[in-house]
């Protein structure tokens, strides 16, 4: 597992420590092979982390990325599984979060993890794709846990609404849900 975190500086002191987002290695590492000097700001894009968007002539945005095994994440919290799907209550309220369905109990339809809404740019929504987002308890972090030091210096491309547009048909379609996203008849207002 990939935990992604901005600085713990004063602006985070009241964290718990976890990672501000958690991904699979295998959804992307593709971006990690290499000494790839971007790598920290085509993993924010990929991710859909926006607000870790640097200004033009600003200060840089310092960025762990650490890596730790499922095992350690199930030890710290015995019982309680070891993901689960975000919300919009886990977090500081972003215009880069897109909610996921919840599983469909019944069918299975739908893992227990988010989809990441990705920045990066694209010509269609053919070339779109979506990640993995997940929650998990808080883990006691080790020096051999930081697996990059990076820096986010470039502000995100993307425009935010095309990103949005093009996810919404993607996470329909990844969790077999076609009507996500929509107000059911009854439910609308005038």
């Amino acid at each position: 597992m990939l935990g992604f975190s901005g600085s713990w500086a004063s602006e985070n002191a009241d964290r718990d420590k976890r990672p501000l987002f958690a991904t699979t290695e295998l959804e992307v590492e593709d971006i990690l092979q290499g000494d790839d000097a971007a790598w920290s700001e085509r993993l924010r894009d990929r991710l859909g982390l926006g607000h870790y968007s640097a200004m033009p002539g600003g200060p840089p945005i310092e960025v762990i990325l650490m890596r730790y095994t499922v095992a350690e994440v199930l030890a710290a919290d015995p019982g309680n599984g070891y993901a689960a799907i975000p919300t919009v209550l886990d977090g500081d309220l972003s215009p880069y979060f897109f909610p996921s369905p919840i599983p469909d109990p019944k069918t299975g339809d739908n893992p227990y993890y988010g989809h990441t809404v990705n920045l990066t740019p694209v010509g269609d929504e053919n070339d779109y794709e979506i990640g993995c987002e997940l929650l998990h308890p808080r883990i006691d972090y080790r020096p051999e846990h930081i697996h990059r030091v990076g820096v986010i210096a470039r502000p995100v491309t993307m425009p935010l609404e095309r990103a949005r547009r093009f996810h919404l048909p993607w996470v329909r379609l990844a969790s077999g849900r076609a009507d996500f996203g929509t107000v059911p008849v009854g439910n609308a207002t005038p």
